[in-house]
Parts: C-alpha cells; sequence; structure tokens
C-alpha cells in the first residue's frame, strides 16, 4: 500500500455500440461485480453492477437476462446504464438501478443468463447467480448541508468546531481559501483572504476557544514542498495571524496536532519524497505569547505519519502510524504518551498487551476516560473493521465489540459524541457509519437513508446535537457534506 494514495477520479470514455465482428466467436465472461458474493451490511441505495470481458450488445441486457429478485422470486424493477470503456479495459460494465430503495435486512438474488451477447452476437458462455443481504435498518436521521454559496470541492482539508460554526480550510482543490458554516442559519460564509496561509493539504487545524491555528502540511499548487509554518484565524473579526517560525518543528505533513487547554503540541509526521524522513522532535505553541517550546525526544516513540492522537486532559496519547522504506510499508501497533508541563515522555509508553493489530489511517476519540482506536489499513493490504479502548490510568488496553460492527474501512472520520462514539465514511468507498458505546461495548448501524455519497479523506466535526461531515473524494472530490442526527 502507497504511504497516502490520493485517490483522483478518472473519465470515462462513453462510445456508442456499433456494428458486430463476424470474425468474433471468442463468447464475452464476467471478470466483476458487486456486491460481492454472499455480502452482508449492503447499503439499501446500492446498484448491482456487472464488468464484462468485451463490448456487449445493449440490448440483450433485460430483466429476463440480468435480474434481481427478492427472496419469494419478486422481480425488483428498474433501469440499466451501460459505460462502454476501452480506456480502462475493453469491456463494458452493466450497472442495474433499482426503482426504488431496496428493502432493510434483507436477502436478494441476482441471475445472470447466457441470452446476453457480444456486439458479435456471440452468447454469454457461462450463466452466474449470487446472492447478497442489505444491511439492518440504521438509526438516527441524516440532512444535507446548504448548497447555497458552498466551497470548492476539497479532499484532505480540515475542520473545527467553533461552537457555534464549523470552519474548513485547505485541502486538494481549495486554495487558500475557507468557509464558515452555520447549521442553524444553513449558511455557509467566506473568510478573508488577506493573510491566509499559502494553499496546502496534510496539514493540521486545531480550535483554541478563540481562533482556529493551522500548522504544516504540503504545498499544494506549482510549488511543492513540506512546509513549517501557519497562521491563525479569528472568525469574530474574520481576521488572520502568521504564527511565529522561531523555534517551530522542521517542516512536515502527515502529522498530529492537539490543543491541551493552552497550548498545542505537534508530533510525528513525515517530510521527503523519495526518501522519506520521520522526525522524531515535536513542538509547543502558545498562541498567546506566539511563541514555540521543543519537545523532548527523550522516550518518545518512533517517528511516523498516519498516527492517530488525543488529549487526555493530561498527557497527549499517539498510537499506531506508518513509516515508509521504500518500496515496503511498516505499519506500527505502539504508541507514547507526553506531559507537556513537565516535558516527558512517560517511560512506561503505552501497553502492548491486547494492543490492536498495528495500522494506520484509523481514528481515535477520547471518551473523557479512554482512548478509543478503530478501523484503519495495516500490512499486506489489510483492512481493519477492529478497535480497542485504551485507558491510560491503568495503561490497559480493552477490545471493541466484533459484533454489530460497520464494514472495515481505513481513511474514515470519526467523532466522540455525548457518551458514544460516531465513524462514518472510508475507503473503501462507504457511506455506512456505526455509533459505539463504551458504556454497554455494544455497535448499532447508521442510517444510510438520505445520507451523503460514499467518500474517504473528507472531515467530520460535532456540533452537541449533529455530527457534520464535509468533502472528500470518492474518486472525485466532492462539495457535499450532511448533517447527522443521533437518537
Amino acid at each position: 500500500m502507497a504511504p497516502r494514495l490520493w485517490l483522483v477520479g478518472l473519465a470515462l470514455v462513453l462510445t456508442a455500440c456499433g456494428g458486430g465482428d463476424a470474425s468474433d466467436t471468442t463468447p464475452p465472461g464476467i471478470v466483476g461485480y458487486s456486491p460481492s458474493a454472499d455480502a452482508t451490511l449492503v447499503d439499501p441505495d446500492s446498484a448491482v453492477s456487472l464488468t464484462f470481458t468485451e463490448a456487449i450488445d445493449h440490448a440483450t441486457v433485460t430483466s429476463s437476462t440480468f435480474a434481481l429478485r427478492r427472496a419469494d422470486n419478486s422481480l425488483v424493477t428498474g433501469s440499466y446504464e451501460f459505460v462502454d470503456n476501452a480506456y480502462l479495459y475493453n469491456g463494458t460494465m452493466v450497472r442495474f438501478v433499482p426503482a426504488a430503495r431496496l428493502d432493510d435486512n434483507a436477502p436478494y438474488n441476482v441471475v445472470v443468463t447466457t441470452g446476453i451477447t457480444d456486439l458479435a452476437g456471440v452468447h454469454l458462455a457461462t450463466p452466474l447467480a449470487w446472492s447478497f443481504t442489505t444491511m439492518p435498518a440504521g438509526i438516527g436521521a441524516w440532512g444535507p448541508t446548504s448548497l447555497v454559496n458552498v466551497p470548492p470541492a476539497s479532499v484532505l482539508h480540515t475542520a473545527v468546531w467553533t461552537g457555534s460554526e464549523m470552519l474548513v480550510w485547505g485541502g486538494i482543490g481549495a486554495g487558500s481559501q475557507g468557509y464558515r458554516y452555520d447549521p442553524v442559519a444553513g449558511s455557509w460564509t467566506p473568510m478573508a483572504l488577506t493573510g491566509a496561509p499559502a494553499p496546502r493539504t496534510g496539514h493540521t487545524a486545531v480550535w483554541t476557544g478563540t481562533e482556529m491555528v493551522i500548522w504544516g502540511g504540503v504545498a499544494n499548487g506549482t510549488t511543492y514542498g513540506w512546509l513549517a509554518d501557519g497562521a491563525r484565524y479569528n472568525p469574530a473579526s474574520n481576521t488572520w495571524q502568521a504564527i511565529s517560525g522561531v523555534g517551530a518543528p522542521a517542516a512536515r505533513g502527515g502529522h498530529s496536532a492537539v490543543w491541551t487547554g493552552s497550548r498545542m503540541l505537534v508530533w510525528g509526521g513525515r517530510s521527503g519524497d523519495f526518501a522519506p524522513n520521520y522526525p522524531l522532535a515535536g513542538a509547543r505553541y502558545d498562541p498567546v505569547a506566539d511563541s514555540w517550546l521543543p519537545m523532548t525526544p527523550l522516550n518518545a516513540p518512533l517517528g511516523r505519519t498516519g498516527q492517530a492522537a488525543v488529549w487526555s486532559g493530561s498527557e497527549m496519547v499517539v498510537w499506531g502510524g506508518v513509516r515508509t522504506v521504500l518500496p515496503d510499508d511498516f505499519f506500527l501497533g505502539h504508541g507514547g504518551r507526553y506531559d507537556p508541563v513537565n516535558d516527558i515522555w512517560s517511560v512506561n509508553a503505552v501497553s502492548v498487551v491486547d494492543e490492536p493489530a498495528p495500522r494506520a489511517w484509523h481514528t481515535a476519540v477520547w471518551s473523557g476516560s479512554e482512548m478509543i482506536v478503530w478501523g484503519g489499513a495495516g500490512a499486506g493490504d489489510a483492512t481493519f473493521a477492529s478497535g480497542a479502548r485504551y485507558d491510560p490510568a491503568g495503561n490497559v488496553w480493552t477490545p471493541t465489540s466484533s459484533s454489530g460492527v460497520p464494514t472495515a474501512r481505513w481513511g474514515h472520520r470519526a467523532v466522540w459524541a455525548d457518551g458514544r462514539m460516531l465513524v462514518w465514511g472510508g475507503y473503501p468507498y462507504t457511506r455506512l457509519g456505526g455509533r459505539y458505546e463504551p458504556a454497554g461495548n455494544a455497535w448499532s448501524y447508521m442510517t444510510t437513508l438520505a445520507a451523503p455519497l460514499a467518500r474517504t479523506d473528507h472531515t467530520a466535526v460535532w456540533t452537541g446535537t449533529q455530527m457534520l461531515v464535509w468533502g472528500g473524494t470518492n474518486g472525485t472530490p466532492l462539495a457535499t457534506g450532511g448533517r447527522y442526527t443521533p437518537p
């Protein structure tokens, strides 16, 4: 797996079905289909797709040759969409789009017959049949974010919650322009551009109570490079102020930043392209004094990116991540605890007993007493649907339940929402989410009804009553979002 794959959509080339080749006697085959056989937790809004080895005669694809049926064998009505694409593959992809949302928690059967032919009239060699089951009815309700004056589509941007607005800034596609979203008024307002940091991605943002602090990242646009600068944005005055570079950490992106209540702690990340460098040193930033202090590297964890970090009230707790020594990725399953008052990394580190499997691009939230880690990517292209709760007081891990868990993913987002963790989105692209309650060690599914499009590398914030989701990519950068209200 690449150190970080930023997924960019490929244009689909549509071509009309022309006459057949009389010399073609090779029967077409099926090289892929979705949902997969025996899949569970399938989104009820899903389409069913087939990918063929060659171009298919559209007229031979009907409800008699490609059918979706319920358990009682009744036919699901809908329409067919065709993509004849010689750029990605020399074949046809056919999507069956149901006319209405499928039933929750219901089995469905797909039947494909040899009545489908290629352009020469040669029939499909082998029929195909498989089954899948949709997910149970989810809880909560989704609503859209405003579509008026929306920000440009952005990927790997940042977002913070101020108490009344979500501040969105940076990322691929956004330039230096930021936006403020008021969920009560349902309105987007652009931030001032004067004094804004240079365009970037892979940066961090924290909310201090009065300002958003942006730092680090990778420059976007014509000038590419790792950054060691930042700025503070005050929404009350709609102004930016550059932050001091004296004593700032070395340039990096993909790092972590947490707010302690008085300081921003920056740690981890990487710089360098073909020979990645993983800085061991971090720093503490005081926005009142506009000054930096170094963090001791003594007993610090191994440098990394793709880690998760939370503030416990007295320590920054870091866990997981990845280091790349081309061409290989080395996923990490250990972490550390940093006390900024005394500038000390705990010699006890974070226990490795019962810790989750090594991973990166997972999420972590602080519950008030525990760090909850979930999801992520690991060695051998592994994708996880597992996690654990870490109690720093006892230095112990407790696995999260594997019952009713959301589908495996990485690049998702999680927020702590008044006694529960909400998980949504991620890769493989999904719009399925879950709610985890540590008190009962129990998961429940979030509804997909009116949920935003599937995506990864988006942002999510908790307002106190709703989770706001914005941006990201499903192969194409997105300028949409959603508001999730749990029951």
